[in-house]
């Protein structure tokens, strides 16, 4: 008999992976040390439970580089199916580096049950521990570079990110520029616009492990390329019939004389030049008329090395037009009302630049140049009736050429009466003023004004009530001060209504000086607040400065605050202002304000608020250990938030070092610093991220870089920040040409003043426009009584209204000296001119008699005669804008600079006021005039 013993098998791969996850990954150097492995779905092929199965991972080769911290693991029975839960495993590297695969293994007591080997497995890569920093291994270009450009590349023996500096010793992460291709082994940058010189820049690598290099890879070149040239025209293109001197700048000093050419057509011209180094000139003569043509200069020459050149690099391409335009048709000339010629006409085909008037009188033998206007309208003021004057017009192109003149017109000055000025509005439909004035009307205005001034008295009730908003919006906005002003300017219009009453009702020029106060009156209301609403305030993220803006940013303010530094110079403050960054925290808000005024129309602004936290060690020079530096703030607002401080509302702290607009405020040394500003248009918290806060070292107007003489004197001047120029304070020396000036404008506006007074004869529109407003001052001046021969010569004040005495005006028949000069001083801080004019002139009038000899050596009498100076220069800047006189603009600009500078040391709080029309004034206008150019 035979006994067979069945012992049943169990079949291989039983247990089965889909995936083991990760499919791959990297470990060590600069990769994470450890990674988990999984084996994902495992499953039972089989129709029977597996009881104890134990799942192995298993690595290849199995040298030491892949340590796997329990590569058994105890599944316990797995039924037929999906396991629900994927067996993981934490593996680490180690040494050696390599490539290891990872694959899953199962078994139970009675042998193997499967492995993922042939199925799926996880490719590990294990990598050294990098500890090192990049080395450079070389660089390029070597040696003498003939161009004025070059790429320099520097290759690195791993993959790594540099960057290089001018100044030796920078950190990596202070370095200033970076290679614009890098990343791997080679880095390159193109370096333009280079100069004949040697060059030498530091470079520091850091690798994909975070290892920076510790010491500067130095790479020296000189440049030694051939000359350029730069070339300017004595006339702006396009040059008409004439001599044009041309300017040539070459980049190094050449030897011979250069040759210059221009071509126009195919037809060449050579221009011979004289000269010397690096400046040399020429002249183009055009005589041919009919012009119009694009031409090109060519040049060529040769430096002292011997290396040619002929590249210009700016100038290279100008235009000639001799073509003159045609004459303006259509020219005809009406008389206004108001002793006026408004003449008109019709604009030429072509481009034109400018016209120019000419007239002709009857005491005129010709016509002779009269004026000019960029418009095709012109108005002549000096005009007297009963006289004929013939007008004609020409135009003018850009290149200067003038076409001919247009057809003539004359016209007898006749006067218009106030019915036919009425007649002729009425017929043109436009408004007029009326042929007549009623004293009913003239109450019922004061009346008016009366109800208005117990509306101020309210809202001033309510603000000082504490009824306001948050400090910094009201401190901001100001209402309180807006409203006093707005109350001066109506009790001075009501005084000049009651003025009215006493005169001729039938004169035109009271009916229109009672329009004129009507619409003033409505003016005012505009500018008093009645109501501020604010919604909550929104955070607002603060983005740290990029590099490119902090240069922009730190450039405009050096250029305005010290442009005489240097390159050096300049390089060193900015890595100063680079390193100090990190001390300052920035936090903003903005919220959204809605201004109500009284005559019911709403505003809307945006508040910004600023906080910044200076570190204990914000004012720590960078540069140095131990030594402090004191700190200012900039704010610099782009130009989609503000396109200039006119747009804003400033603190008085704020200083305005750009109108564009850049800002500056005074910052402590350690703690927290606050500040705002309002923008007068919307803007959402994205745009407002925009402006950039940076934390600098204070530009103080003694700081110098060297002990040297010259050092030493710059040390004894003040910083102008109006003109950019350095001037020499007063108490170390006097210019007696600008004491000369002022003394003169003071005599000039006396003698002025003293005419209106003696004089009958009329005075002339020109003057009129160079002092506005002077017949109003001259209502309030004193007048001679003709009347009684024994008073001849004796001066008698003019009684004020009873509200003008309100307004906290003393009677001038009780005035003394320091009474006027008080009350001068006054009038000056509140930018009321004609206040000011008078009371200065009463005081001048007093320093006749032999009581007033102390009185004219008072130093505060020198100081309110440059106050006095300076707000008429305000006055002649005005009338120079208005009549397009841009080189007076630019002259009355520096003068008023000039005074600004002399009265800022020691002026008290309340010359403030004036000091900051001025500085507002002053760089509102020369933004105007540096955006012609």
């Amino acid at each position: 008999m035979v006994l067979v013993l069945c012992i049943p098998t169990i079949q291989g791969s039983l247990l089965s992976v889909e995936a083991i996850s990760p499919f791959s990954a990297s470990l060590c150097g600069i990769y994470p040390h450890n990674v988990t492995i999984s084996a994902q779905k495992v499953q039972n092929a089989g129709n029977q439970t597996i009881e104890n199965v134990t799942a192995i991972l298993v690595s290849e080769p199995n040298n030491g580089g892949i340590s796997i911290i329990g590569p058994s693991l105890y599944l316990g029975s797995i039924t037929p199916g999906i396991l629900s839960v994927d067996p993981s495993w934490q593996v680490q590297c180690a040494d050696p580096p390599g490539v290891y695969t990872l694959y899953v293994n199962f078994s139970n007591a009675q042998g193997s049950l499967g492995s993922s080997q042939e199925e799926t497995v996880s490719v590990i890569t294990v990598y050294a521990n990098d500890q090192t920093p990049p080395n450079i291994l070389s660089h390029f270009p070597l040696g003498v570079i003939p161009t004025s450009y070059m790429t320099m590349e520097v290759v690195t023996d791993e993959d790594a990110t540099c960057k290089y500096s001018s100044i030796p010793g920078v950190g990596y992460a202070n370095q200033q520029y970076s290679f614009q291709i890098t990343g791997g082994k080679s880095h390159k940058v193109p370096l333009q616009n280079l100069i004949d010189n040697f060059y030498t820049y530091y470079v520091r690598c850091k690798d994909l492990a975070g290892n920076e290099a510790w010491s500067d890879y130095v790479v020296s070149v000189e440049i030694n390329a051939p000359p350029t040239a730069t070339i300017s025209l004595s006339r702006l293109s396009p040059l008409s019939v004439g001599t044009t001197e041309v300017a040539i700048t070459t980049s190094e000093p050449v030897k011979p004389v250069p040759s210059l050419s221009y071509s126009c057509n195919g037809n060449t011209v050579s221009v011979p030049v004289t000269g010397s180094g690096t400046s040399w000139k020429g002249y183009i003569i055009i005589s041919q008329v009919n012009l119009n043509e694009v031409c090109s200069f060519s040049f060529s020459s040769t430096d002292l090395s011997g290396n040619a050149g002929s590249y210009i690099t700016n100038g290279n391409v100008f235009l000639i037009d001799t073509i003159p335009p045609s004459a303006p048709t259509a020219f005809t000339a009406v008389e206004h009302r108001g002793l006026s010629v408004k003449l008109n006409w019709k604009l030429p085909l072509e481009g034109v630049k400018n016209f120019n008037i000419y007239r002709l009188t009857e005491e005129s033998r010709d016509f002779y140049y009269y004026g000019t206007t960029t418009q095709n309208s012109f108005t002549d003021t000096v005009v007297s009736i009963g006289k004929t004057y013939a007008y004609r017009v020409s135009a003018v192109d850009e290149a200067g050429n003038e076409g001919p003149f247009s057809e003539e017109v004359s016209l007898l000055i006749k006067g218009i009466s106030l019915e036919a000025a009425a007649v002729s509005a009425e017929n043109s439909g436009k408004p007029t003023v009326k042929a007549a004035l009623t004293l009913s009307e003239i109450d019922k205005t004061i009346a008016e004004a009366d109800t208005l001034l117990e509306e101020f008295n309210a809202l001033r009730t309510r603000f000082k009530t504490g009824d306001n908003p948050t400090d910094s919006v009201f401190s901001l906005l100001e209402p309180s001060e807006l409203l006093k002003e707005a109350k001066v300017s109506l009790l001075k219009k009501k005084e000049g209504l009651g003025l009215l009453k006493n005169g001729n009702l039938a004169d035109e020029n009271i009916i229109e000086e009672f329009q004129a106060i009507k619409d003033e009156i409505d003016q005012v209301r505009h500018t008093v607040i009645v109501d501020i609403k604010t919604e909550t305030e929104k955070s607002v993220v603060v983005k740290a400065p990029e590099e490119e803006q902090i240069s922009q940013v730190i450039s405009s303010y050096l250029a305005t605050k010290k442009p005489a530094m240097s390159e050096e110079e300049k390089d060193r403050y900015l890595s100063s202002v680079r390193k100090m960054q990190s001390a300052a925290e920035v936090t903003a808000a903005l919220q959204n304000i809605e201004i109500t005024y009284l005559d019911g129309t709403k505003e809307k602004v945006v508040l910004i608020r600023k906080q910044v936290r200076i570190k204990e060690d914000g004012a720590k020079d960078p540069s140095s250990d131990s030594s402090s530096v004191k700190l200012s703030l900039l704010e610099f607002i782009p130009k989609d938030m503000a396109s200039s401080v006119e747009e804003m509302i400033l603190e008085k702290d704020a200083e305005i070092i750009d109108p564009d607009p850049l800002l500056g405020y005074p910052a402590p040394e350690t703690g927290t610093f606050t500040y705002s500003y309002v923008l007068r248009k919307p803007v959402d918290t994205e745009a407002a991220a925009k402006a950039a806060t940076l934390l600098v070292p204070k530009i103080t107007p003694s700081s110098t870089t060297s002990g040297s003489s010259d050092a030493i004197k710059t040390d004894a001047k003040s910083w102008n920040f109006l003109t950019g120029n350095a001037v020499v304070s007063l108490a170390d020396t006097i210019s007696f040409y600008d004491v000369g000036i002022t003394i003169g404008i003071i005599l000039i506006i006396i003698i002025f003043i003293y005419s209106l007074i003696y004089s009958e004869k009329e005075i002339s529109l020109k003057i009129q426009h160079d002092f506005p407003s002077f017949d109003r001052i001259r209502s309030y001046l004193p007048k001679r009584n003709r009347k009684e021969s024994k008073n001849a010569g004796r001066m008698f004040p003019y009684y004020a209204h009873d509200d003008y005495q309100e307004a906290g005006l003393t009677p001038l028949l009780d005035s003394t000296l320091s009474v006027l000069l008080k009350k001068t001083d006054d009038a000056l801080h509140d930018l009321d001119f004609e206040k000011a004019v008078k009371f200065y002139h009463l005081f001048c009038i007093q320093h006749d008699s032999a009581s007033s000899k102390k009185e004219k050596a008072n130093p505060s009498s020198e100081r309110i005669k440059k106050k006095m100076t300076l707000l008429t220069k305000h006055t002649l800047l005005q009338y120079a804008v208005e009549r397009n006189e841009f080189l007076n603009v630019r002259q009355v600009l520096n003068e008023i600079a000039d005074l600004y500078n002399e009265l800022l040391p020691g002026a008290s709080e309340k010359e403030m006021r004036l000091l900051e029309h001025t500085r507002s004034s002053h760089a509102a206008y020369s933004a105007m005039l540096m955006k012609r150019k």
